[in-house]
């Protein structure tokens, strides 16, 4: 994060723009195929050292009119003396002053580096940040239309806030990190990041092949500028699955 940005232009794509239509044929032998599935092997067991060191957290939210939202995290600290690194799961993400909002979510990941405080500090402001920004819209189409300058301003506030803070103590905090979000508003993913921390999205495409679409670029540049990308996917949420 740094103080001066230079952003990225807005692009925007479907998940399913390369699917070829499937008959409905094909789509019931294959679930024919998952019920006919049975006597699955044990699984194996990572060693107990390693075991101790990972963690898991899941959280699924009913969503509204049928659509569920499902949120799975899952972290490991290394041989790092302390974890660095944070997250944001947030299922429940309510703008309850904009009008038509079905439904919100947000979710983040920042990989901090020489230290967790940049990274933790992000995790705890940048979702209030936002929230207040985007609640000061009345309908979906005035967030989304200022959904882009909401992301960069937040980012920004979110780092002077930290450097101020970092400035103030001997020695000067040098803690850092990258930040890569995620917004889900009803059937719209946007995501917005900086530094190399990547965001990917999947879906099986077929009994036999998965599709991965990477919604982030990574930026590596000098302190002094960074990039803040921006992209939007529109997800039928109703297919998905």
């Amino acid at each position: 994060m740094a103080s001066k940005r230079r952003v990225a232009m807005l692009n925007s794509f479907s998940l399913y723009d390369d699917l070829e239509a499937e008959s409905s044929r094909s789509e019931e032998n294959h679930k024919n195929e998952q019920e006919n599935e049975h006597d699955v092997g044990p699984t194996n067991k990572r060693p107990k050292e390693e075991q101790n060191d990972i963690s898991l957290t899941k959280r699924t939210n009913d969503g509204v009119d049928g659509v569920n939202v499902l949120s799975v995290c899952g972290w490991r600290k290394g041989e790092r003396e302390e974890m660095q690194d944070a997250h944001v799961l947030d299922d429940h993400f309510e703008l309850s002053t904009v009008v038509d909002v079905k439904t919100s979510a947000f979710y983040a990941i920042f990989d901090g580096h020489a230290g967790r405080r940049a990274a933790q500090f992000a995790a705890e402001r940048l979702p209030s940040v936002l929230k207040t920004k985007f609640s000061a819209c009345k309908t979906v189409s005035e967030l989304e239309n200022g959904l882009k300058k909401s992301f960069v301003d937040g980012y920004r506030q979110v780092d002077e806030q930290f450097l101020t803070q970092a400035r103030r103590v001997r020695p000067t905090w040098k803690d850092g990190t990258t930040a890569t979000t995620i917004f889900l508003l009803n059937s719209t993913v946007y995501c917005a990041n900086i530094g190399d921390s990547r965001a990917v999205v999947c879906r099986k495409k077929s009994s036999d092949a998965v599709v991965a679409l990477q919604l982030t670029v990574d930026t590596h540049h000098c302190n002094s500028t960074n990039v803040c990308g921006f992209r939007r996917l529109v997800v039928p949420l109703g297919m998905a699955g």
